[in-house]
């Protein structure tokens, strides 16, 4: 079954692609409009989505030291790529991760 558009959910994206033609063009003419805000705003989307994997894990903390600045913080699998918990898991399918 084809997944339809990650920002209008009406049209089918082309082969590869997550968004549908339209969508592509708008978001380019709001690029090129604005470029600083666009990628202000992609910084704040990948800063919320970063802390709310961060919860999801339980916390911004790290395993093996505690430190807790989020500069210093990165995500990472422990004991390989399948050790998510299950809220983890649940991000994952809901934010199609």
């Amino acid at each position: 079954m084809a997944k339809k558009c990650g920002m209008c959910l009406k049209r089918f994206p082309p082969e590869g692609k997550k968004t549908c033609d339209v969508c592509r063009g708008k978001a380019r003419a709001r690029y090129y409009e604005d470029p600083k805000y666009t990628i202000d705003a992609v910084r704040i989307r990948r800063r919320v989505l970063r802390l709310e994997v961060y919860a999801a894990l339980g916390g911004a903390r790290c395993a093996c030291c505690g430190e807790a600045g989020l500069p210093f913080l990165t995500i990472d699998h422990i004991d390989g790529p399948y050790n998510e918990t299950p809220a983890l898991k649940s991000l994952i399918l809901n934010r199609g991760l």
